[in-house]
């Protein structure tokens, strides 16, 4: 698989032409922040790129302009390979356009760029989502990025907790076979912190829909180690482990899954973007570590 890495000195970036997917992130020491699934009996992705819808549809598929179409969750992006059009000493650039293939799923004519740049110990996460059809494009983008946790030998999983930038009380949306339901439950109530334990990710990702804060980090009790998430520029944030697994996912979204209610028009869906013709439309969040 062909990668490219970049480093500032103080970090090293490596990044995947499969779905323009980090794959590592390093410190100077050579600390690895990211998950690392090989060999592993767990989730085989790192850092999937969300387009053109994040979460499920109901039934897996959509109606735009009166005709349907079938798509699978988290959209087909996170699959496609590639084109590296350019590095800079603090960039990596990656660009993907519109196919026959896409096209089965997605009649939106479309160029995705997606930029990494390198500030000091913090990693930019930039995506340049261009229409270049003549029609309006319906679409949500997010990020799904799984850093390690523990970060280290000897820790385990409950040594751990996110720290959000503010207190928060706050309820979490449950979902119901990957849609939205009806179930809403208080997560936070004045506090910051919230613990990691396996019991959190029983009932699939905690979708959090109003949060005051705009950055979270995942900490830990027994080091100064930690990898906080700058989503500014993204209304939602999901955390997601698959139980038992030695990651945490922070994942920035502009959309969400379909509700179970649903009437499966694209137009209707959470958080969707519209886009006019030959218009741009940018969003970028930050990981930094520590």
């Amino acid at each position: 698989m062909s990668i490219f890495s970049l480093s500032n000195g103080v970090i090293t970036l490596t990044v995947k032409h499969k779905g323009a997917e980090i794959s590592s992130i390093k410190n100077a020491a050579g600390m690895e922040f990211m998950w690392q699934p090989q060999g592993s009996i767990y989730w085989q992705r790192q850092s999937p790129l969300l387009f053109p819808i994040v979460g499920k549809l109901k039934e897996n598929q959509y109606v735009v302009n009166g005709v349907r179409y079938p798509m699978t969750q988290h959209g087909f992006v996170r699959d496609m390979i590639f084109d590296f059009i350019g590095k800079t000493s603090t960039q990596l650039i990656y660009w993907i356009k519109d196919n026959t293939e896409t096209q089965k799923q997605y009649p939106s004519l479309f160029e995705l760029r997606v930029i990494y740049t390198l500030i000091d110990n913090k990693v930019s996460v930039r995506y340049l989502v261009k229409n270049i059809d003549t029609i309006p494009m319906y679409f949500t983008i997010g990020g799904h990025p799984a850093f390690k946790c523990p970060m280290r030998e000897g820790d385990i999983f409950q040594d751990y907790y996110l720290e959000f930038e503010k207190e928060e009380t706050v309820s979490r949306r449950y979902l119901e076979g990957g849609l939205i339901g009806d179930r809403i439950e208080p997560l936070l109530e004045n506090t910051a912190i919230l613990p990691m334990h396996i019991d959190l990710f029983r009932e699939d990702a905690i979708i959090l829909t109003d949060l005051q804060s705009r950055k979270v980090s995942l900490k830990s009790h027994k080091h100064d180690h930690s990898v906080t998430v700058d989503f500014t520029d993204f209304p939602y944030l999901g955390i997601w482990n698959q139980p038992g697994a030695p990651f945490v996912c922070i994942e920035p979204w502009k959309g969400l899954a379909d509700t179970l209610s649903a009437s499966g028009e694209i137009k209707d869906k959470p958080g969707i973007i519209t886009l006019e013709p030959q218009k741009k439309y940018e969003c970028e969040y930050f990981i930094e570590v520590v």
